[in-house]
């Protein structure tokens, strides 16, 4: 996933906490305002949950990837969470989500978000590459194991 490198910082890769959807989606905003991404983490939640009511993010096959574009930021921002126990997360496969890889996007560059998105799903679908994040020790070793992939 060497594309999302220049957006991830290995503050922004944490182990979940939250049991739900929604707490998920907090912990993961809480994680880009403290990394001072965005201003407010309410209105970042908000923006995320505006999100997930047009269709959820929970892509299937334990992946979620919530989006929103940030039209204060110059460039993107990607934070990824990690749940062992797995979140329900009205996935389109019914399954719980494992991986939370959370994209803010700059509000001016729609095909430029878009090929990230694809390039992040792609390469999260790769079950062999999907396992070895799942089995990373600490949050920093998923960071190196993206950082040499």
């Amino acid at each position: 996933m060497q594309s999302i490198l220049p957006f991830l910082t290995k503050e922004r890769v944490i182990d979940l906490k939250g049991q739900t959807k929604n707490d998920v989606l907090y912990e993961m905003a809480k994680v880009a305002v403290n990394e001072a991404i965005h201003e407010d983490v309410e209105a970042l939640y908000d923006e995320l949950l505006d999100r997930e009511r047009l269709m959820s993010t929970g892509i299937g096959i334990g992946i979620a990837v919530p989006h929103t574009r940030c039209p204060e930021t110059e460039t993107f921002t990607v934070a990824i969470g990690r749940s062992a126990e797995g979140v329900k997360f009205d996935s389109l496969d019914g399954q719980p989500v494992h991986l939370v890889i959370l994209i803010i996007a700059p509000g001016n560059d729609r095909r430029e978000y878009l090929q990230l998105l694809a390039k992040v799903v792609m390469k999260l679908k790769d079950r062999e590459f999907f396992q070895k994040l799942m089995d990373a020790p600490t949050p920093g070793d998923i960071y190196d194991i993206i950082a040499n992939e």
